[in-house]
């Protein structure tokens, strides 16, 4: 059977149409870290509102392909990777091909400079390019390291992303080929 997923952006909605079983509603941090464990190609994880922070010291991590990650709105779906703090990775990973982010915040409060909020890349170098990211309509928050880390990232798109109060780097590009980058605020937090 088939189902529709309306995302509202704010201004314009966008509709999708997609197997309904695919598509997985998720309202807890729980439910959010067996939805990225389980996510097999084509799922849709639909965050409700609300905070999404793993347990301890750990990161949240995408690994599968075509997956789309759909927020409730900028500053409405918030996932928070707390203090997370393994040097050179993210409180928020991703090495999955065709993989869509979109329509929420990501944010850190780690205190280690070379810590990202989203990092993006292949979890091993052998691994090649992560192909056909696309980061929409996010908002990513924190005071030191790194906002967006792109290493590794081929053929993709990042699109009205605003990056909030970085003390170190806002957005690092490394070994990244390709990438347009369209409507990329960067601002102070209020």
């Amino acid at each position: 059977p088939k189902s529709m997923l309306l995302i509202d952006d704010g201004e314009n909605n966008k509709l999708i149409i997609t197997d309904s079983e695919k598509v997985v509603n998720v309202s807890t941090s729980e439910q959010f870290v067996a939805a990225l464990a389980n996510a097999k190609d084509g799922t849709i994880i639909k965050l409700a509102e609300g905070i999404y922070s793993p347990t301890a010291n750990n990161q949240f991590v995408l690994r599968a392909n075509n997956v789309m990650l759909v927020g409730s709105g900028i500053g409405k779906t918030v996932i928070d990777a707390q203090k997370f703090d393994c040097s050179g990775q993210a409180g928020f990973l991703v090495s999955g091909d065709n993989v869509v982010v979109c329509n929420l915040t990501v944010k850190t409060t780690s205190d280690n400079g070379n810590v990202s909020a989203l990092k993006v890349t292949k979890v091993s170098p052998e691994a090649g390019f992560v192909e056909k990211f696309q980061l929409v309509q996010v908002a990513i928050e924190g005071s030191k390291g790194h906002g967006l880390n792109l290493h590794t990232v081929k053929n993709s798109l990042i699109n009205e992303v605003d990056i909030v109060s970085f003390g170190k780097v806002g957005i690092s590009l490394a070994e990244a080929v390709k990438v347009s980058i369209c409507l990329l605020y960067t601002s102070d937090a209020a």
